[in-house]
């Protein structure tokens, strides 16, 4: 129990930094396109 209650968390936290880096991206494409016009 105590390792799949682990496991979850560090899933939580994957999924969690994943969504924070395409966040990042979609911020820097849109930075980009202000910087280009």
């Amino acid at each position: 129990m105590r390792v799949k209650a682990d496991t979850f968390r560090n899933n939580i936290n994957y999924l969690v930094n994943w969504y924070i880096f395409l966040k990042f991206m979609g911020f820097c494409s849109v930075l980009r396109m202000f910087a280009t016009n």
